[in-house]
């Protein structure tokens, strides 16, 4: 079992990983122009690059958490909620980072709201 919730953060900072290198390409590609690095796009950029940086900490922080969770003394349980939370924090403050460049309270309200009606139970 505890192997088990090892290898997901394992697995989970991989592939984070990737995807944060990716974006990291894609953010060293727009600095190339001028227009985007510089001027109005510079919160953007700024906010992008922290969620890269972020993301790719979280990441390693993972591989770390999933290395060495079975060298601890806690509970199966414990073990479990560490491991959903560390990965539910390498998601959400990255994504947050990333949406809040196109932070509008209407275009974030909109889709929650949609989401919600959508699962109502007539």
């Amino acid at each position: 079992m505890t192997i088990a919730i090892g290898r997901s953060n394992i697995r989970f900072g991989w592939i984070w990983i990737l995807v944060f290198t990716v974006f990291g390409g894609f953010l060293e590609m727009k600095l190339l122009d001028d227009v985007w690095a510089v001027g109005v796009l510079e919160p953007t950029r700024s906010l992008w690059r922290s969620a890269h940086v972020h993301g790719l900490l979280l990441s390693f922080y993972n591989l770390f958490y999933g290395t060495q969770i079975n060298n601890t003394n806690l509970t199966d349980r414990a073990k479990r909620g560490g491991s959903v939370h560390a990965i539910i924090g390498a998601i959400v403050l990255p994504v947050a980072l990333f949406l809040s460049a196109f932070y509008n309270p209407f275009a974030i309200s909109q889709p929650l709201a949609g989401l919600q009606s959508s699962h109502q139970r007539w």
